[in-house]
This record gives structure tokens, C-alpha cells and sequence, in this order.
């Protein structure tokens, strides 16, 4: 009798371990991140809150300037909260913005967190950056 309970007692915390334990993607709403190439930073930006059904947003980023760093320009910008098709466990953002860097013009990059972003320059290849968290 005291094996059958131990064993009941056993299933049951088995299968509760097994309900809570539901894996959820890793959540960078409201982060501010700063991106970088070798030369030093390129983009900063904080990731708006996507609460409810809304998977894109509006919001602005500093775009810094390719040969002068110390110029900034504030941009408005469209993101877009996706998932991967094969795991929904793990989120990336996709953003479009029009710079006002002359010799940018406008821009789009994939940004997976917390660390990696992929940028498109205007001669159709990529730049890779490296990101990191800032805390504001």
C-alpha cells in the first residue's frame, strides 16, 4: 500500500514538473541596446513594449554617422517582433528606417538578442555588429 502511494505521489509531481515547466522565449521589450563594428558604436535603441497582439511598432534610434562617429542622428523607425518559423521559443526584430545621414539614406537590419545584429549597407551585402544591453 505505502509503494502505491509513494508511487501516485511519484506521477503526480511528474506531471505537474511537466505542465509549469513550458518553455517561453526570453523577453527584451523595453531594453536599450547599443550596436557596434570595430570602429565603435553605429545604432542605439530601445526596444518598445509589444503587450497585446501588436507585433509592430513605431519608435526611433540614433544612427551614428559611418566617418564621423561623433554625429548622431535620430531616426523614426518601424519594428517588427518576429518568431522563428521552426521555434517559437526565441524572438529577433526586424527594422526599416529612413536616416537622415546623407550617405545612409535609409536602412534595415535584423537584430537578434541580446547580442547580434545583421545590417544591410547600400552595396547589398551585410555588416555584422555586436550588441550589448545599457542600462537607462
Amino acid at each position: 500500500m505505502k509503494k502505491i502511494y509513494q508511487s501516485i505521489v511519484l506521477i503526480i509531481f511528474i506531471l505537474i514538473s511537466i505542465i509549469s515547466f513550458s518553455s517561453k522565449a526570453k523577453d527584451y521589450d523595453n531594453r536599450f541596446f547599443v550596436c557596434a563594428d570595430e570602429v565603435g558604436p553605429m545604432l542605439e535603441f530601445l526596444v518598445p513594449d509589444f503587450k497585446g497582439n501588436s507585433m509592430k511598432k513605431n519608435f526611433s534610434l540614433k544612427v551614428y554617422e559611418i566617418n564621423n562617429r561623433k554625429l548622431v542622428f535620430k531616426n523614426d523607425a518601424v519594428i517588427q517582433k518576429k518568431s522563428s518559423p521552426i521555434d517559437d521559443s526565441y524572438f529577433f526584430y526586424v527594422v526599416k528606417y529612413n536616416s537622415k545621414d546623407i550617405e545612409l539614406k535609409s536602412g534595415y537590419f535584423e537584430f537578434y538578442p541580446p547580442s547580434h545584429l545583421i545590417m544591410k549597407n547600400q552595396l547589398a551585402s551585410f555588416n555584422n555588429l555586436v550588441c550589448w544591453e545599457e542600462k537607462i
